[in-house]
């Protein structure tokens, strides 16, 4: 048996699911929620793990947490995408069919079992300001790396990938908003269009607003 971690958006999970099960506020509207997996040798069989069952595995839940992220940390993906937008804006899109949602929380693991080519392994860079990201599916990752790139191109463009590949009818659905992730600060960051259909607002950290040009902020 070993234990994973899976992303919920925080609105579908009522009070007494957090409180049954084992979980993790990350940020905003995604709440992590611990699952255990065993293999019977036929079939993969994952569960939620609840906190009758929790207690007794003798871990508090920081150390659960962190043996979860190290369970997932080497596992290969199904499909990655570096999608150019711009000589100096590169998005990266990630899928599973199965929890890739929760890798987005240790985005340096998950590069490191990845070969890039070199445009884009300079772009997958996680330097002083971490990387934004979105994850409108549990099967999809849109990130954008704050330091390997033009941020205001990059800002547009992952805005929008997420608002086109969210809908909030779909079972798989995650959660509408961008978020940035600094090592292990993860923020949550809403957005809004005017009637144009452009980008209108979009409520970044300070830190990462003083990296934009003044008509940009």
């Amino acid at each position: 048996m070993r234990v994973i971690l899976k992303l919920f958006d925080t609105e579908r999970l009522s009070d007494a699911e957090r409180e049954r099960f084992v979980t993790w506020p990350i940020a905003g509207r995604l709440t992590a929620v611990a699952f255990r997996e065993i293999d019977d040798g036929k079939r993969l069989v994952s569960t939620i793990l609840e906190r009758k069952d929790a207690e007794q595995l003798g871990l508090d839940d920081d150390a659960l947490f962190r043996q979860a992220m190290a369970a997932m940390k080497d596992e290969a993906l199904a499909e990655l995408d570096a999608m150019r937008v711009t000589d100096e804006c590169i998005l990266f899109v990630f899928r599973d069919e199965y929890n890739i949602a929760a890798r987005a929380l240790d985005l340096p693991a998950l590069l490191r079992t990845l070969k890039l080519p070199p445009r884009a392994e300079r772009a997958a860079r996680i330097g002083e300001h971490g990387a934004l990201f979105g994850v409108p599916s549990e099967k999809l990752i849109i990130v954008f790396f704050v330091d390997g790139g033009d941020l205001a191109t990059g800002i547009v463009n992952l805005v929008e990938n997420v608002h086109l590949n969210y809908d909030e009818d779909d079972d798989d659905a995650l959660s509408p908003w961008i978020y940035w992730v600094n090592g292990s600060h993860v923020e949550e960051c809403e957005y809004d269009f005017d009637e144009d259909g452009e980008l209108d607002s979009l409520n970044l950290p300070n830190a990462l607003n003083a990296l934009l040009p003044d008509e940009e902020q």
